[in-house]
């Protein structure tokens, strides 16, 4: 976890080009070559936290979520108002936040990873390949942030 000082030097832009960010999935082990670095964020405002994000075509998109949810337990995607997200629909009453999680052992960081759609009216999974992209964003907080 050497480059969580970078970052954190990196800390005066919000946004970082990909060439310059920790590949964050590719810490915990391998990762699908569908999935590809887009860029990551520091967000300074409200409660500090890092953002790694990721695109994956809609083509791929279910071979990803599998990933992700063998990987990390993120819950299914489903279609909510405007778009694909993780949800947990364990209570069918409510629909619960489903993201996956990692909790890195030797350095006790705690990440939160989720995917979505972005805004679409594509509300079919077999329509999932005509969905330009997906996004998937790795989460974490600066040690004594929480």
């Amino acid at each position: 976890m050497r480059w969580r000082l970078s970052l954190l030097l990196l800390s005066l832009t919000s946004m970082v080009n990909a060439a310059d960010c920790p590949n964050t999935l590719a810490e915990f082990g391998p990762v699908p070559s569908i999935i590809t670095l887009k860029n990551c964020e520091h967000i300074e405002s409200g409660q500090e936290h890092f953002i790694t994000n990721y695109l994956v075509s809609g083509k791929n998109a279910a071979q990803a979520e599998k990933w992700l949810q063998e990987r990390f337990d993120m819950k299914p995607l489903y279609y909510l108002c405007c778009g694909w997200e993780p949800v947990d629909r364990s209570d069918f009453r409510q629909n619960r936040d489903g993201r996956g999680h990692y909790l890195d052992k030797i350095s006790n960081q705690y990440y939160d990873i989720t995917m979505t759609s972005g805004e679409t009216l594509t509300n079919e999974r077999s329509q999932w390949p005509s969905i330009p992209q997906f996004f998937i964003s790795v989460t974490w907080y600066p040690e004594g942030a929480i």
